[in-house]
């Protein structure tokens, strides 16, 4: 009996330690891990673009963006002339366009003024990119900007060019 008992306690033995080193196996543990359920796809809407709609804006309403975005360009390009010619490069350009946004906006003698401005901050453009990358404007610039500002802020504020917009298809129609 003694030996029975010693074969059952060394087979479970041999048994626990083979289970120990072996551990748990991948067969276990797939019994143990809990899967997450598979969430069901959401619908997407779907859009159908319009092409003959499009949002059109009063004259009057894109004149006040193009000028409140032509303040912004040219304080940026006045607070940081001089340190980043890339920098400067985009801003002027940013600038001219919205200037150029403004001018194709104005009709009669408001317009003829905006082309002279537009021929100066042309030139000043050109001289920024015909620089070497060394280059550091000079003081002129930035009083010929400086003055650019106080002119188009003077003479080209919506209250005094209102009358001379563009009329605006829409209200023409409206009129009709």
């Amino acid at each position: 009996m003694r030996n029975a008992t010693r074969r059952v306690f060394s087979s479970l033995l041999i048994g626990w330690l083979l289970f120990g080193m072996v551990g748990c196996g991948p067969q276990w543990k797939k019994k143990f891990v809990r899967k997450r359920a598979k969430e069901a796809p959401i619908a997407q809407p779907i859009l159908e673009l319009q092409p003959d709609m499009k949002a059109v804006l009063p004259a009057a309403d894109r004149y006040r963006e193009h000028y409140a975005f032509w303040k912004s360009w040219h304080s940026e390009l006045l607070l940081s002339l001089g340190q980043i010619q890339k920098r400067d490069q985009r801003y002027l350009a940013g600038s001219l366009n919205e200037l150029r946004a403004m001018q194709a906006l104005l009709t009669g003698e408001p317009s003829d003024k905006m082309k002279i401005i537009l021929l100066e901050m042309s030139e000043i453009q050109q001289q920024f990119t015909n620089a070497s990358p060394a280059w550091h404007p000079s003081s002129s610039i930035r009083t010929q900007l400086e003055r650019i500002e106080r002119q188009v802020n003077r003479e080209f504020q919506y209250s005094k060019v209102k009358k001379s917009l563009v009329a605006d298809p829409a209200q023409d129609s409206e009129a009709r």
